[in-house]
């Protein structure tokens, strides 16, 4: 045993089985997780320690289809009852946290590459969640496998009876093929072998002259580190402020001058070739070109500048003759761990209530809470097939970062501005302002 122990280069392993929305004969674009099983195994007994599961709520693909349900086992009362994948995450992350994980070595395991280089590395793209970095890295259990049985090609299902172990479960049940793969983990290392990593996402962080780096459309350059925010090229040399929008650039920029700058911030405005296949295009789609041009001149700007405008009563009349909706939101919290309430009020261009809602939420900061009350009142907004929308809150430093992409928000509330992005993107037109307690009153009232 202690030679087993000084063997494994690894404390812990992580093995993880994501399901995803799928459909017969073509795939719902965009795929979005559905399931979120994990289970962790000690290297140093070669045992099973415990295990985390949760089914996840798609956004764009609510419903569904009768194909995914029956692969999957998964109903559309499982995922209506789910958390929203950044939530998923932190809870995940938590319970690696918890179970001591976290300050040992440890390792992500898979069966096969699409787990984290596909589903969750272009889910977490697209909806703008900042995930662990350990899920950057993983191994991919194929690898030893064929090392072993000599470069059999099979199934995970296939893969457990070679090895002589007894399938468990469902197939395709996230769960049971996150437990069934730490068998045949455990299984491997019984017999000896080492594992490491297969496969990373890591992207060269030292770029030493110009040549070597990339600029984005606002010519700021990155030369000694990956923004958290990354471009649309990120894992390939793409440098930038995190500012940026889907620019077709080709080539290596040697410097942002000031006609590479309206050369860019012209194609931002023209029309772009149609994207390739499984090629992510971000593009701000919660304003009409005009107001994002108006925005970008008013707001992205440094954290230091006044606070936001007040909605003044000539806009609230040009929202009466436009039909636009308001959603005032706010929450009552006090403390770190207490559970406390959300509430928003929906109301329409003569100011009756469309409708009104309250929850109860654990929030780490009143700034999270603000912003779980904003994706209350969005998601309530949706369902009523609402396309018109200003978002109100008194929290100022989160409509300041949702508006400037920025991080100047406590960590609990950047964790939900992702899907924040996400959801606003559903919307026509889909402005966020800032008003204060006096104006908010209602919503505050709601949820107190």
């Amino acid at each position: 045993m202690e030679q087993m122990m000084r063997l494994q280069e690894f404390n812990y392993f992580v093995v993880i089985d994501f399901e995803a929305t799928c459909d017969k004969d073509k795939k719902p674009n965009p795929q979005e997780i559905i399931e979120f099983p994990s289970v962790l195994v000690n290297s140093m007994n070669n045992q099973i320690e415990s295990s985390f599961h949760t089914y996840v709520r798609p956004i764009f693909h609510q419903h569904l289809t009768n194909f995914c349900k029956d692969l999957t086992g998964i109903q559309q009362e499982q995922v209506d009852r789910g958390v929203l994948l950044s939530e998923a995450l932190l809870m995940h992350d938590k319970w690696l946290e918890d179970m001591g994980v976290k300050k040992t070595n440890f390792a992500v395991v898979t069966w096969g590459d699409w787990d984290c280089s596909t589903m969750l590395e272009s889910e977490c793209r697209f909806k703008r969640i900042r995930k662990p970095d350990y899920f950057n890295r993983w191994i991919n259990l194929r690898v030893p496998f064929n090392e072993v049985y000599r470069g059999v090609q099979c199934s995970l299902i296939e893969a457990v009876k070679l090895a002589g172990i007894p399938w468990e479960g469902r197939p395709h049940c996230g769960f049971d093929d996150a437990r069934n793969t730490a068998r045949l983990l455990i299984s491997l290392m019984s017999r000896g072998l080492r594992f490491s990593i297969t496969k990373s996402m890591v992207t060269p962080q030292n770029c030493t002259t110009a040549e070597e780096c990339v600029y984005c459309y606002c010519g700021v350059k990155s030369s000694r580190c990956m923004v958290r925010k990354p471009g649309p090229r990120y894992g390939f040399l793409f440098f930038g402020c995190g500012n940026w929008t889907a620019t077709r650039v080709t080539g290596t920029l040697s410097a942002p001058s000031a006609v590479l700058r309206s050369n860019l911030l012209r194609m931002r405005s023209s029309s772009a070739r149609p994207p390739k296949r499984n090629e992510l295009i971000f593009e701000n789609k919660y304003s009409n070109p005009e107001e994002v041009l108006m925005r970008a001149t008013l707001y992205n700007t440094p954290l230091s500048r006044v606070e936001p405008p007040t909605l003044t009563k000539r806009v609230a009349n040009t929202i009466a003759r436009e039909g636009w909706h308001t959603i005032n939101v706010d929450a009552a919290w006090k403390k770190s761990g207490i559970s406390g309430s959300t509430g928003f009020i929906i109301k329409s261009y003569d100011d009756s209530i469309v409708s009104a809602g309250h929850d109860t939420t654990r929030a780490a900061d009143p700034e999270e809470a603000e912003a779980i009350a904003a994706i209350r009142g969005m998601e309530a907004a949706l369902s009523l097939g609402l396309d018109r929308i200003i978002l109100l809150t008194d929290c100022q430093r989160l409509v300041r970062a949702f508006r400037d992409h920025s991080e100047g928000i406590s960590w609990g509330a950047l964790t939900w501005a992702s899907d924040m992005y996400t959801l606003a993107t559903r919307f026509q037109t889909f402005i966020f302002e800032f008003v204060n307690r006096s104006c908010n009153i209602e919503a505050h009232l709601h949820s107190a």
